[in-house]
């Protein structure tokens, strides 16, 4: 019988939406008849087993043709005894065919109900989406996972019972979607705060932190320096005091261990000891000028010697190549200066942040007698020799310091440097807690190199925690935790997020969750389609009510699933929504990915959409596939193309691939 069953299911999903259905194996096997039937009986059951719309009438028991007649039963005086062995004479044997007729209409019945259920979820999602902008969008979504359900179900006969609870849990959530929408069809259409529309991949913003990790990518112009001066602005900026005097506590912790030398690329010991004897023959005349004196006498020589590079000139930064072309931008002023107040042994920092003439580049000095430290800028003190010796205060209305240059010190397991605030820069703890304050400073970044340590494998992120520079990914990482009072960031499922959920920063390379589950107000990613690229993740949830994503069979899209966003590296089958258009580069990189199925409606496969996946087997097209790019396959020797229905194109493509082109009707 259950051939029998097979075909009406066919049937059945001809006559439906135009929606894929899987059928399991069991569907196409066969299984062996027990009872004999006379061959006129046998047509007459076929017949009605293949009309489905008419309802099926209880079969009579069946006496087997064998066995002579017997008289008619009586009925059974106890319907609780005891079941015997043997059937009296007069009591009815019940056969395996009429248990399975009568499976048969409970399946039919709930084949019939199943695709009324089906039709019911797509229509109840367009009418509310006609209706209203955003109050539904929770439900929408709902209907959405609803969908998915029915769509990659198993239909078969021996799944009767399941298709039952699947039906009776269909009814029970159009009762509970019918109320929610009651509940709100009076109320105004709402946007809320997070909703800021659906998700474009292809206008992602430029990384900010990112850009702030190489300051000096623009150096003032001399004119400039110029402009900001002749502005005559004394005015104390506090923001800029405060994070410049931040800078010099800094200098004053790590500067009481020790302050490393000059560090430029070629500049060798031998030119480290020319640059001693000009500045003891040249700059230092007489040997019992102070130590101050010192300082001024190079801090003169290098702003009346060396000249700001302008036009064609190419400018110096290695200190002996300045200290000898005299042409340099304020990268080659700070470090000439640098080299030369370590040669005479005063202790000293260059700095890199922003000037009123844009992003700079300067020097934080000790003072030897006082052992205050102070801020000195030999570039502008080639236009102003005040800009010798300020305090945070002073120079704060056109510098502000966001990082210290090559200071770093240790302190219980932690490595901190000056970025952006107190940065945590490294540490030997695995499990890293960034603690709010270090010597009273406030501890207000990350540096990106944390992420590239494997024995860190937990992130606490600090109260005041305001930057983190994950440029490099976290690959190493299993988990961020945050400090329910920082403003700035967020964590979830080990997840690093911006604050409120706004936005998905980072995600830890060794993250041992397999499905994750996107807040709904989520609505933008940093490199969304790297971001899921942990080994253990399979499936990808889209909260109900986000606005700008959604999730399918656990991958990532945009809110109207006409883009791929992200894929978790764990899935090993990706069933790719039919409103999909692919743009290429979707599927790369992907070691454990075995199937890929595009659903019907896709119609073109562009360059580079499968790159290098080493274990793809097979590839499930739609017939709607109007054209494949020759270079839609990239580092891929061979796959099996399958379809439904035969399409020239796609068998044009497979034998100019020498791929296998199959046909699973």
């Amino acid at each position: 019988m259950i051939k029998k069953y097979c075909k009406i299911t066919k049937g059945l999903f001809l006559t439906s939406v135009a929606l894929p259905i899987i059928l399991t194996a069991s569907c196409k096997e066969e299984v062996k008849q027990t009872i004999n039937k006379e061959p006129e009986e046998e047509k007459k059951s076929e017949e009605n087993i293949t009309k489905i719309t008419e309802q099926p009438k209880p079969t009579e028991p069946i006496n087997n043709p064998e066995e002579p007649a017997k008289s008619e039963p009586e009925k059974p005086t106890d319907s609780t005894s005891e079941p015997i062995s043997e059937p009296k004479p007069s009591e009815p044997k019940k056969t395996e065919t009429s248990i399975d007729n009568k499976n048969q209409q409970r399946f039919e019945t709930q084949i019939r109900n199943y695709h009324q259920n089906l039709e019911t979820v797509i229509s109840k999602r367009n009418d509310i989406k006609k209706e209203a902008t955003y109050k539904y969008e929770a439900i929408v979504d709902d209907l959405d996972k609803l969908e998915e359900k029915l769509k990659y179900f198993n239909l078969n006969f021996n799944n009767l019972q399941e298709i039952e609870s699947l039906n009776s849990y269909t009814i029970d959530e159009f009762k509970r979607i019918d109320e929610l929408i009651n509940n709100l069809k009076n109320t105004s259409d709402f946007k809320p705060t997070y909703a800021v529309g659906n998700f474009d991949k292809n206008a992602q913003k430029v990384d900010k932190d990112a850009a702030d990790l190489d300051p000096l990518q623009n150096y003032p112009e001399l004119d400039a320096i110029n402009r900001s001066l002749n502005s005559n602005n004394t005015t104390i900026n506090a923001a800029n005091a405060f994070i410049n005097n931040q800078a010099i506590q800094f200098a004053k912790f790590a500067g009481s261990v020790s302050v490393p030398g000059v560090t430029e690329n070629g500049y060798t010991d031998q030119k480290k000891e020319l640059v001693r004897q000009f500045v003891n023959s040249h700059i230092i005349k007489n040997s019992n000028m102070t130590l101050k004196e010192k300082m001024r006498a190079i801090f003169d020589w290098i702003t009346s010697n060396v000249k700001y590079a302008t036009g064609s000139s190419h400018p110096a930064i290695e200190p002996h190549e300045v200290m000898t072309r005299l042409v340099a931008v304020c990268g080659g002023y700070s470090t000439l200066y640098k080299a030369m107040l370590d040669i005479i042994g005063i202790k000293n920092v260059m700095v890199a942040g922003w000037s009123a003439a844009g992003a700079h580049q300067w020097n934080i000095v000790e003072d030897p007698e006082t052992h205050e430290w102070f801020h000195s800028d030999a570039t502008w003190g080639s236009v102003n020799n005040k800009y010798y010796n300020l305090s945070s205060e002073a120079i704060s209305p056109d510098h502000r310091v966001d990082t210290i240059i090559d200071l770093s010190t240790n302190h219980e397991g932690i490595q901190y440097r000056y970025w952006h605030g107190l940065s945590v820069f490294n540490s030997t703890n695995p499990n890293t807690i960034v603690p709010d304050t270090v010597s009273n400073i406030k501890v207000e970044s990350i540096f990106n190199d944390l992420f590239n340590n494997d024995k860190v494998k937990t992130l606490s992120v600090g109260r005041y925690v305001n930057r983190i520079g994950y440029r490099g990914g976290s690959h190493n990482l299993v988990s961020f935790e945050v400090n329910s009072e920082n403003p700035n960031f967020s964590a979830r499922d080990g997840i690093l997020y911006r604050n409120n959920f706004i936005e998905i920063l980072s995600t830890p390379g060794q993250n041992p969750r397999t499905e994750i589950v996107i807040p709904k107000e989520t609505s933008d990613l940093r490199d969304g389609k790297e971001i899921f690229n942990t080994p253990n993740l399979t499936n990808i949830v889209v909260e109900s009510g986000n606005y700008s994503f959604a999730s399918y069979k656990g991958i990532l899209y945009n809110n109207d699933f006409t883009q791929i966003i992200s894929v978790p590296a764990g899935l090993r089958e990706y069933f790719v929504k039919g409103t999909v258009n692919l743009q290429g580069q979707e599927f790369s990189f992907k070691d454990r990915v075995n199937k890929i199925v595009l659903e019907e409606g896709i119609t073109s496969i562009p360059e580079s959409t499968f790159n290098q996946l080493n274990n793809l087997r097979e590839v499930h097209l739609p017939n709607s596939i109007t054209s494949i790019s020759p270079y839609a396959f990239n580092q891929i020797n061979h796959v099996t193309l399958i379809t439904k229905e035969f399409n020239q194109v796609i068998s044009d493509f497979a034998k100019q691939k020498s791929f296998t082109y199959r046909i699973d009707k």
